[in-house]
């Protein structure tokens, strides 16, 4: 560190800053990318909205016709979002042969940082300056919390452990529960991606174990009750038909066309997620040859997994019933399998355990992306940090880095031969790409190996 720190110039007037990146056995493999996505994607969406859904469109075909076009909508975005985040910043890096190492020619290349949206809105609209981070930031900082899922969690599992509504308890759960996830990010990193792919793993499971039920139920199984179907109700005649009917699925589907919007609206929701690996950009394993095939094959094998629970619930479930307003579409599944007054209070255990890794993972991300950018980005007065090694395990001494478009991320101690440097405005873009250009040939940086 201290010979780059020479190599670069950087002195402590300042107008250079030292970036780090982690090691390579630290960053995030495919695997951890596409779990990243699971964990935060797969909450309490899949388990309420197609409730929701059916409610809005009364129909068991219009209601899959729309999941599929939810599925359409989250890939778009997905590509969007690699389109930027594969695409800015760039600066002029030595180019490397296919031993990686540093040539005599020079050419524009992507480097990799946190931060996910704000710095694609901070690239596309540059002025006037900051005004896209204060809006970026009073958003995410007001609406942008974690209580509202912690908050909720608490209550999941109140009701999962049979107790009475109390708020004050489930504040108390939800603070514990936040205070659990900083607290396992801040003193053990290495832990804190295991319990995420962990969670994310079991995640799938549990939609894996819906559709096999679901599958197994309609076709004449039977889970210690009676065997069941899901079945539509003619309104007029009382005939009963099979969810699957070609000549009911759309016979009596909505006609307004503000309940299919809304309808969408908690659709596009529910995969949500997709977007966290983009946050801890920086720290992903060879990005450009890995990132993209994990985040597509992650939210890939997702709409497959939604839209075989929506069939399964569709097997056991009926219309009528799945229009009940006061219970979610995996509550009516369990109760009408297995019979028993204890479906809703395991439903409840399970969206619980589903937001809790909403929390570790997005506690997780917004640390390194998201709430420490916009924090330097307000913040002038840091014109230098440089990096000793420090141990990992001191949570109390945890590092912070500079990305290279000049915000602060939290990371692990970085290891030897993979610095760059970046400049702040007041210094000019051909010292920037003069500094960056040395310092890469120095030392063998390779942001996008």
């Amino acid at each position: 560190v201290d010979d780059a720190i020479r190599e670069s110039q950087a002195d402590s007037n300042a107008n250079r800053v030292l970036v780090l990146d982690t090691e390579d056995s630290k960053k995030l493999g495919p695997f951890t990318v596409i779990c990243t996505i699971w964990n935060r994607t797969i909450g309490s969406g899949i388990f309420i909205a197609p409730a929701i859904v059916l409610r809005s469109t009364n129909s068991v075909g219009a209601s899959l016709l729309l999941w599929t076009l939810g599925c359409v909508i989250g890939m778009s975005a997905l590509l969007i979002w690699l389109e930027l985040g594969l695409s800015i910043p760039k600066f002029e890096l030595a180019d490397r042969d296919e031993n990686g190492n540093a040539g005599q020619t020079t050419s524009l290349q992507c480097v990799p940082r946190n931060g996910g949206e704000k710095n694609y809105l901070e690239h596309i609209y540059k002025s006037p300056r900051v005004r896209t981070t204060c809006t970026f930031g009073f958003i995410y900082v007001v609406l942008g919390n974690l209580a509202g899922n912690a908050l909720a969690m608490g209550k999941y599992i109140l009701q999962a452990a049979g107790v009475e509504s109390n708020d004050p308890l489930a504040r108390g759960i939800a603070v514990l529960a936040i205070t659990f996830a900083v607290l396992l990010h801040a003193a053990w990193r290495r832990g804190g991606i295991i319990i995420i792919n962990a969670l994310a793993v079991l995640k799938v499971c549990i939609l894996g174990a819906i559709i096999i039920i679901g599958f197994a139920s309609s076709a004449g199984a039977s889970f210690g009750h009676r065997p069941v179907h899901g079945e539509t109700v003619d309104p007029d005649t009382g005939a009963k038909t099979s969810n699957f009917s070609t000549k009911s699925s759309f016979s009596f589907a909505s006609d307004g066309v503000s309940s299919y919007a809304s309808a969408l609206l908690f659709i596009a929701f529910s995969f949500s997620g997709y977007e966290q690996p983009f946050y801890v950009l920086s720290e992903v394993y060879r990005p450009k040859k890995f990132f993209a095939k994990s985040t597509l094959a992650g939210l890939g094998f997702l709409c497959i997994l939604y839209m075989l629970v929506n069939i399964a619930y569709l097997c056991v479930v009926s219309v009528d019933e799945g229009l009940d307003a006061d219970l979610d579409m995996a509550t009516v599944f369990f109760r009408k399998v297995f019979g028993n007054e204890l479906a809703p209070r395991v439903m409840s255990g399970i969206i619980a355990l589903s937001i809790l890794g909403n929390l570790v993972v997005m506690t997780f991300t917004a640390a390194r992306g998201e709430l420490v950018s916009i924090l330097y980005q307000q913040s002038r007065r840091l014109k230098y940090v440089s990096l000793k090694r420090q141990s990992s395990r001191n949570w109390r001494k945890k590092a912070f880095c500079l990305s290279p478009s000049g915000s602060l991320k939290a990371a692990p101690p970085p290891g030897p031969g993979s610095v760059a440097v970046s400049s702040h405005t007041s210094s000019p873009r051909g010292s920037q790409n003069k500094a960056l250009r040395r310092v890469s040939s120095s030392t063998g940086f390779s942001p996008w190996s």
